[in-house]
């Protein structure tokens, strides 16, 4: 699933925080398609993504990609969703999120709104973007419905791990973000601040894991999230056609990584600073 935040604003830690001109993105959707990679993750809240995406769209009518957007803290969210529409140059998407949980304990009625969106058959599935567990606990002993549950996952973010056997049960699809970490897992860790002191061991132990056993770091944060089988959907951003076709080949290398799925479950982390790239220094 293509993460599209950087055809609208400057994203990505380790690209340093580049934004793609529209021939870029036009030249990964061209690929992805071939590739028959046919989601797109998005959301309102990246710039003027949702606008790239309707304009290569509009160009490429032969290309149905399947959307996924999310919507942010807005007044008269329906109205906005339907403006979503217009700028995907869409009928309906697939799915709709809440790309908050905040924009959603402040006020129900943006949830109710997509609720009535699907309703009117302008998406298939609804959800919700989440950053901390109790957010979707909270979801589920609030007997909240919901199709679609997008979080972080990766070696380092195994924090929601021990709900997707009950989101399974719930017929909840899993999307899951983060995969590289922003890129984190491929820097040296010399050239990192002080704030990633207590990782870069964790960091260094992949990087050496990476050169003893042949397998690239993409491979090892990918294939370490597609072992999990209660995982719908990887959305992975990628900054042109190579990256994407690195991706697409390090896919296929699944097997090679099981002898380590244990060692890397022990690099674990909890620290939200170290996860969260907004709280980076």
């Amino acid at each position: 699933m293509i993460g599209s935040a950087n055809f609208g604003v400057k994203y990505g830690f380790k690209n340093q925080h580049k934004q793609l001109n529209f021939d870029a993105v036009s030249n990964i959707l061209d690929f992805a398609w071939k590739n028959n990679i046919d989601f797109i993750d998005t959301a309102m809240g990246y710039g003027n993504s949702e606008s790239v995406i309707g304009n290569y769209l509009g160009n490429n009518l032969q290309k149905d990609f399947i959307i996924v957007t999310k919507i942010n803290k807005v007044e008269n969210s329906y109205l906005h969703l339907k403006e979503s529409l217009g700028r995907l140059k869409k009928e309906n998407v697939y799915g709709v999120l809440v790309h908050n949980f905040n924009y959603y304990e402040e006020s129900h009625s943006i949830y109710d709104n997509i609720l009535r969106f699907k309703d009117e058959g302008y998406c298939k599935k609804v959800g919700f973007s989440l950053y901390y567990p109790e957010e979707l606990l909270y979801l589920i002993e609030k007997k909240i419905q919901f199709d679609i549950v997008q979080i972080a996952y990766s070696v380092f973010d195994r924090r929601f791990e021990k709900y997707f056997p009950i989101l399974k049960e719930l017929n909840v699809e899993i999307h899951v973000r983060s995969v590289f970490l922003q890129g984190l897992f491929f820097l040296n860790t010399s050239g990192l601040s002080s704030h990633f002191d207590r990782v870069k061991p964790k960091i260094e132990k992949i990087q050496q894991l990476s050169q003893t056993s042949g397998i690239s770091i993409a491979s090892i944060c990918l294939n370490f999230v597609s072992h999990n089988d209660n995982i719908t959907k990887i959305i992975i951003g990628v900054d042109n056609v190579e990256d994407l076709q690195d991706n697409i080949n390090v896919s296929q290398e699944k097997e090679r990584l099981k002898p380590y799925i244990g060692f890397l479950q022990e690099l674990e982390e909890q620290d939200v600073n170290i996860l969260f790239p907004h709280f980076w220094k």
